[in-house]
């Protein structure tokens, strides 16, 4: 069992076996792990933060009634029931806003949320999401902000590559996409060639939606793994249950495709980190198949995602700084090295400071760039002076 190796206390423990897509391995611990007596409390808080309510629900029906209290049963149940309709509204909402983005000529990718819970669960009810994720072609996206902002949508936050609108007194939330990483977390994405794969056909509930096929949504899923395993926001248990339960129901997935896709995306060793984490901790069955060059450090990786997984208890050494995680997960050495890059270009960068020093014509901002060593070592200086 994981306990061990990470001390993870018994409830966080048997969150993670509730989740697996196929627990019959596990029954057993399952069963003794509730009938040793759990904080129920905090298993449903944990369930409820990681988005996994429906799948420890339909865990916890499947052992002896008299060991779970019925009143968790019952708040499950009625958490489920209200993650469902509010799945389907927003559902609705999704179909308007690709309609409405497609009307005025702008290609859109609707991703994650609805279209994960018809597609890798089977039903809009089976898996939380909070928001609705719409990617569209970086020259499209100030189009987009505008489309969105003329139907009523406000803006709510930034961070360059995303922004998030919220309309409905924040009922409905769009998270609008014109790369599916942050710029420290560069994937190279085409697109053109990611719409053209698109799927167009499926039962009555997405009907109007495109959406990516099997091999993109494992790539996609890998990705958001992985960018929110190296942030310091939290990581959701949702987003490995995601990656096995794809791996789970779809055993006719085109692996050879998966390899070739994400080698030309450069992006093979962050699929097979996220087969990785599917595998080991929540026992999905992975192919033998090598997505990367490189050998990532299964090991490092994985007691990374454990700790951030389920931080109480855990070793904090154990979590890898950002730069160590990116690194471990790159294709290649120099892409590994990007967000040294980043920070050491951001240190060169003029500001405000060096501009008051000397005032230069926009002609000649480039000098900048020299006048910036010169005022730290001026400011430098005169620090010491004053010492």
């Amino acid at each position: 069992m994981l306990a061990p190796s990470l001390g993870l206390c018994a409830e966080d423990e048997l969150l993670l076996l509730c989740v697996r897509p196929d627990t019959t391995s596990v029954t057993a611990r399952i069963q003794e792990l509730v009938r040793s007596g759990s904080d129920w409390r905090r298993v449903f808080e944990s369930g409820a933060q990681h988005r996994v309510a429906p799948a420890l629900y339909r865990a916890l029906t499947r052992v002896p009634a008299s060991a779970v209290p019925a009143g968790l049963l019952k708040a499950l149940e009625a958490r489920c029931a209200a993650s469902g309709a509010r799945n389907l509204y927003l559902l609705g909402e999704l179909k308007k806003v690709v309609s409405r983005l497609e009307a005025h000529g702008i290609s859109a990718i609707a991703y994650k949320g609805p279209v994960f819970a018809m597609t890798v669960y089977g039903s809009i009810a089976a898996r939380e999401f909070g928001d609705l994720d719409v990617l569209v072609k970086p020259t499209d996206y100030d189009a987009a902000r505008a489309l969105l902002l003329a139907e009523g949508y406000e803006a709510a936050e930034d961070w360059g590559w995303e922004s998030s609108w919220v309309r409905s007194a924040g009922m409905v939330r769009v998270d609008l996409h014109r790369s599916l990483t942050h710029e420290s977390f560069p994937v190279r994405l085409d697109f053109g060639r990611l719409y053209g794969r698109l799927e167009r056909e499926h039962p009555d509930v997405l009907a109007g939606i495109p959406f990516p096929g099997l091999v993109d949504t494992l790539i996609v899923l890998c990705l958001q793994l992985a960018k929110d395993a190296a942030d310091k926001g939290p990581l959701r248990l949702s987003k490995l249950c995601d990656i096995a339960q794809l791996v789970h129901s779809h055993r006719d997935i085109d692996w050879s495709s998966v390899r070739e896709e994400s080698r030309r995306m450069r992006c093979g060793a962050v699929v097979a980190f996220g087969l990785l984490c599917a595998r080991e901790l929540l026992g999905a069955r992975t192919p033998d198949v090598r997505f990367s060059r490189k050998r990532i450090d299964a090991p490092a990786l994985l007691r990374h995602v454990r700790v951030r997984l389920f931080p109480a208890g855990a070793t904090p050494a154990w979590r890898l700084s950002f730069e160590r995680f990116h690194f471990n997960v790159r294709e290649r050495w120099r892409d590994g090295l990007y967000p040294h890059y980043l920070e050491a270009r951001q240190r060169v960068a003029p500001n405000e400071k060096d501009r008051a020093m000397l005032a230069l014509p926009n002609s000649l901002g480039f000098l900048y760039y020299f006048v910036r060593p010169l005022r730290l070592i001026h400011d430098l200086a005169r620090s010491k002076l004053r010492r």
